[in-house]
């Protein structure tokens, strides 16, 4: 007879059972997910970067760039180094190819301790107001005095003012090497000469893969280097070169700029290959039509001392030049007169030549039926009256021609 605990036995057998037939089950899936492949592990994602920069993006990390332009300076540029040396921290320095002919030991300095050489042409003018022969005069030739003091071509350069178009960063790089730099934070510190506002404005804006633009030219900028770099390292940042931020994002590791940054004199990270003999670029006419967006002005000490001339005809000109204060092209060189023959001594008994003055014409005369001008004495204040002279025929004047700045030429 079946009873109540035969149906307890009957349960508590079923309860027994089903647990462990679904940890059977589950014990065969795993088995079986073992057996499958695994997926591989995806690699990094791999930024390019393009010829063109303001703000290298995929930078594994908080890596940021300090940027120097128009040194090096005799006195100043060594102190920035010394401040880099002391907070383990590297640089970009853009030079002026006449102030690095007197210099080569700065640059070589530079390099040794690990910062990074760039072109920021050779007097600082407006590249897209210039010729192609000037273009390529003011970067080969700082081209040239850099690799004689280092051994090797740049291959990073920043336009002046940020000035720059399509035709021009696609040449310089076919035929130089070089990638265009800007930048996206600006201290301004050309302008405020404040070392807060300079290391305030780095603070702010840096976040990872920035181009910091400071210049070495002033002793309120230096003055705040060794505080801008502390500021940052302290929210976790790394001081690197312009190129090593290429490498990484375009390896997606930062394991050879680590290296770097152990060895300073090792080669650097990254960038273009430079040409081996660049010709004369050819720069095309679509210059004047095709002009990069976004270029903020760069201002230095020099510009404020240069002085406005009208651009070389058939010279390459952007419009709305980004520059407050723009740069302009030289203007042409004209040939030398041919000297004169030499004038024969005159004979001592040579008779004195009479010449005769015309005579001059006669006052001109108040007409009694003139207009009368009627004006307040500044003294009585009472109204008073004179005759005005006859006026002279009337003459046509050359009509006035304005530029831009409403200057009249």
């Amino acid at each position: 007879m079946f009873s109540f605990r035969h149906f307890l036995s009957i349960l508590a057998l079923v309860t027994a059972l089903v647990p462990a037939a679904y940890r059977a089950e589950a014990v065969t899936q795993n088995q079986n997910q073992e057996l499958q492949p695994r997926e591989e592990q995806k690699p990094a994602p791999v930024t390019a970067v393009g010829k063109r920069v303001a703000r290298v993006e995929g930078v594994p990390g908080k890596y940021v760039a300090l940027t120097f332009d128009d040194g090096p300076s005799a006195t100043l540029t060594p102190r920035v180094l010394d401040i880099l040396k002391a907070n383990n921290a590297r640089g970009t320095f853009f030079v002026l190819g006449r102030n690095a002919a007197a210099h080569k030991d700065i640059l070589r300095r530079a390099e040794a301790e690990g910062s990074e050489i760039g072109v920021h042409t050779w007097s600082h003018p407006q590249l897209t107001r210039l010729s192609a022969e000037r273009v390529h005069d003011e970067i080969s030739r700082t081209v040239n005095v850099i690799e004689q003091a280092l051994g090797h071509k740049p291959v990073v350069m920043r336009p002046p003012y940020g000035a720059s178009n399509a035709t021009l960063v696609n040449n310089i790089f076919d035929n130089y090497g070089m990638r265009s730099i800007l930048w996206d934070v600006d201290t301004l510190d050309w302008k405020h000469h404040n070392p807060a506002r300079t290391v305030e404005a780095a603070d702010k804006h840096a976040r990872s893969g920035s181009i910091i633009l400071v210049h070495d030219i002033h002793a309120t900028t230096v003055d705040a280097i060794d505080s801008l770099v502390k500021t940052l390292q302290a929210k976790g940042y790394t001081f690197v070169t312009v190129s090593d931020l290429i490498q990484m994002a375009e390896s997606g590791t930062d394991a050879l700029v680590l290296q770097r940054l152990r060895n300073p004199g090792a080669a650097l990270a990254g960038g273009a290959t430079p040409a081996a003999a660049p010709a004369l670029p050819q720069f095309e006419d679509d210059m004047i039509a095709e002009a990069v967006e976004d270029d903020e002005p760069e201002q230095t000490a020099m510009a404020a001392a240069s002085v406005p001339t009208p651009a070389a005809p058939g010279a390459a000109v952007i419009s709305g030049a980004p520059s407050s204060k723009p740069a302009v092209a030289e203007p042409a060189t004209l040939p030398t007169a041919p000297a004169l023959p030499e004038a024969k001594p005159i004979a001592a008994a040579a008779k004195k030549i009479q010449v005769s003055l015309p005579s001059l014409p006669e006052p001109p005369t108040l007409i009694k039926t003139a207009p009368v001008q009627r004006r307040e004495d500044s003294l009585t204040h009472k109204a008073t009256e004179q005759e005005l002279p006859a006026l002279p025929p009337a003459c046509e004047l050359p009509p006035l021609f304005l530029d831009n700045d409403n200057m009249v030429y």
